[in-house]
């Protein structure tokens, strides 16, 4: 094998791996700063005068999940649900080991609360209102911020 052929082996090898690497970089990135498109790249959003720290929920598995087998939820902190489509969307307090208020959002408008759901709560929790987000929060927050129906959501 000639120098020249060696070279170019050793520098296809070094762009491979170069390549590689960065696809890896940039779907770490993606995880780790995944953004809902609700809020624009920042994990805020604004009801009220309260402002509240939210984590998505967009894939069927967080979803899912949910806040499920979670000893807590800080202040001012919430879980968005988001839905690729409008639709009726029912919860559970499935595994929850603290109470919620549960926020039904249609484009960025509050059509329905829901206070104050005990964690052992055993039915379905359905206003049966069509929505593209729900919001979770904890238990007394809706009350405490004054949300309501017809509420604007800013971010």
């Amino acid at each position: 094998m000639n120098s020249t052929s060696l070279y170019k082996s050793k520098f296809s090898l070094f762009v491979v791996a170069g390549l590689i690497i960065i696809s890896l970089f940039i779907t770490v990135l993606y995880f780790f700063n995944k953004q809902s498109a609700f809020n624009n790249g920042v994990n805020h959003i604004h009801i009220n005068n309260c402002q509240f720290k939210i984590e998505i929920a967009d894939t069927q598995q967080e979803r899912f999940l949910g806040l499920g087998k979670r000893e807590d939820m800080r202040e001012n902190c919430g879980m968005l649900f988001e839905f690729s489509q409008k639709g009726d969307y029912s919860f559970c307090m499935r595994d929850m080991k603290f109470p919620l208020d549960f926020i039904w959002i249609l484009d960025y408008n509050v059509v329905s609360v829901v206070k104050d759901v005990p964690y052992n709560f055993k039915d379905e929790i359905n206003p049966h209102i069509l929505a593209d987000k729900v919001l979770e929060l904890n238990a007394g927050t809706a009350e405490k911020c004054g949300i309501k129906k017809g509420n604007k959501i800013s971010h």
